[in-house]
């Protein structure tokens, strides 16, 4: 959109920082409200999601239903079935008859949306955030920005910040990986896949569904060459399990379990947090089914499988060795200590995300409340414990598993969380947050006591 004029003297309600799908899906809700004044800032040039991680074939891992703004208003004009219509595609779509949308798909509907709204600002960084002057309803904060293409600077005011920076790859602090080796992290695998064209020999890490594509896609990719495995695929989980998928499993992924969640106690919710991986972290079913369904036709008439799976095997170092200039892995079985060197031509990494950098926050850190995690505290409605006085808001975007649970992160919530976001600020229920959307009861219930 094209820069605002007078920063310096508008004060807007809301200043969401970063443009992820979270802070997407809020900036399109927010635009349906009367007299609700927001501004969304991006330093990317234009809206992409996970780009590195573009396959063809790659999926959502949550419904059609878990677009930006559909559970929380259906009749949105942003929502994927307008998209699909806006496109010519619904007849299509209907006959697709497949709950779970390609990833270009569901990118380029976020970037419809985005080009929609006139309330996004691309190719600019926040440097700065501070609580500044007042006016009649509190203080203010004092947003600094930084224009990418003309370098100009400027103040933005807001009543109310939405934070939604994201996640960065994580590659562990553990492995030492020299300068020029090639290894790559899993995020950005569409950028550099065609270096691995000649490459005999890959080994992945991890276990989680980014792990699982990239897999299908190199044995996808071309036979096997020698008789050589053309992939390691090493994790130390215990096996190369499917993600929880059942029914009243995925009931864990709703409002009523984040508010019963937000209401245990800190040590509690650390528990539960670390007994829930297969919740989040684990492979589709279809993409474990795909996998093994290449390397059935991969080994007709017993040829030689393309592809060894190591579970319970741990990464530790990463060398290189200097009789045939490859990579040297040095590895062990985490049960039986067992300590052996793999080879490859090219490593990937597929260790996941951490939260991206926070230090924006620093110069509000003495206002800030830290658990002993040292994770910013949040209020029920996802904002930050702010010791300050007539004070607005500042909401986390998915940087919530520690205090909302394990649907922090998911799709599928974020047009909840948008909908209490926006309930708070305008101080009234503008979006309905039904309570009640599941079968099962969380946590003890007066209503289910009989």
């Amino acid at each position: 959109m094209e820069r605002m004029k007078n920063n310096s003297v508008q004060v807007y309600d809301l200043i969401g920082i970063g443009l992820g799908p979270f802070n997407l899906g809020l900036a399109a809700l927010a635009d349906n409200v009367d007299g609700l004044n927001t501004l969304f800032i991006e330093q990317s040039s234009e809206f992409n999601w996970h780009p590195g991680l573009m396959l063809d074939s790659a999926t959502l891992q949550v419904p059609f239903l878990a677009d930006l703004v559909s559970l929380a208003d259906p009749t949105s004009k942003y929502s994927f079935f307008n998209y699909l219509h806006n496109h010519n595609r619904l007849y299509k779509f209907y006959f697709y008859e497949n709950f779970f949308i390609l990833r270009k798909e569901y990118n380029h509907y976020c970037q419809w949306v985005a080009s929609q709204l006139q309330n996004i600002c691309f190719s600019t960084k926040v440097t700065n955030i501070s609580i500044a002057d007042n006016d009649s309803e509190g203080k203010i904060y004092h947003v600094e920005i930084h224009d990418i293409e003309t370098g100009q600077r400027e103040i933005y005011k807001g009543r109310h910040i939405a934070l939604g920076v994201g996640t960065k790859p994580h590659i562990p602090s553990s492995l030492k990986i020299p300068d020029n080796l090639p290894v790559y992290h899993s995020a950005d695998f569409v950028n550099y896949a065609s270096e691995l064209a000649d490459k005999n020999n890959i080994c992945v890490v991890g276990s989680g569904q980014s792990a699982g594509e990239i897999v299908l896609e190199l044995l996808n990719r071309n036979p096997i060459k020698d008789d050589k495995p053309h992939i390691n695929w090493i994790t130390r989980s215990g096996g190369f399990f499917p993600m929880e998928y059942s029914k009243l499993g995925l009931e864990h992924f709703s409002p009523d379990y984040m508010s019963y969640f937000y209401t245990l106690s800190e040590n509690t919710r650390q528990d539960i947090i670390g007994c829930q991986d297969m919740m989040y972290k684990g492979i589709s079913k279809q993409t474990i089914a795909d996998i093994f369904d290449a390397l059935y036709r991969l080994t007709i008439a017993n040829s030689q499988q393309p592809l060894t799976m190591l579970a319970n095997t741990s990464l530790d170092s990463v060398g290189k060795s200097i009789s045939d200039n490859m990579l040297l892995l040095d590895v062990h079985n985490c049960l039986s200590q067992t300590k052996f060197q793999l080879k490859a031509d090219a490593l990937i990494l597929a260790t996941g995300y951490r939260s991206a950098d926070l230090s924006i926050l620093n110069p509000l850190a003495s206002l800030l409340k830290q658990d002993s995690k040292k994770n910013y505290v949040l209020n029920a409605d996802f904002s930050l414990k702010i010791s300050a006085e007539k004070v607005g808001k500042i909401f986390m975007q998915n940087n919530s598993l520690h205090s909302h649970g394990v649907g922090s992160p998911d799709l599928g919530l974020g047009a909840y969380r948008n909908s209490v976001i926006i309930n708070t600020i305008c101080n009234r229920m503008v979006y309905k947050t039904a309570r009640k959307t599941v079968f099962q009861s969380f946590g003890v219930q007066n209503e289910f006591c009989y």
